[in-house]
């Protein structure tokens, strides 16, 4: 996945900057309210602290999808952060 992500459809639309960032955060907090991840967001949604059951696991900043976890790992793609949560992966 691109740094910069978003679906396809979102480039047929003809959308402007803002309104993409817009729809990356909304995409972003919906994907993981319903995967049961707790996030807190920052910066008028620019970043977001992610959480495990109990401890703060990484930042993420959705409109550009990097990643950096606690455990020093940096990736990119709201799908690796969701399975590094989920499943404790080391390697993404």
């Amino acid at each position: 996945m691109p740094s910069c992500y978003y679906p396809k459809e979102w480039a047929e639309e003809n959308l402007s900057r803002s309104e993409i960032k817009t729809r990356q955060i909304n995409h972003a907090k919906n994907l993981l309210t319903s995967e049961g991840i707790g996030f807190e967001i920052k910066n008028i949604g620019y970043h977001f602290i992610i959480f495990d059951e109990h401890d703060k696991v990484a930042d993420f900043w959705p409109t550009s999808g990097k990643v950096h976890t606690t455990s020093g790992l940096k990736f990119t793609g709201i799908n690796n952060l969701i399975s590094y949560v989920k499943g404790g992966v080391e390697d993404v």
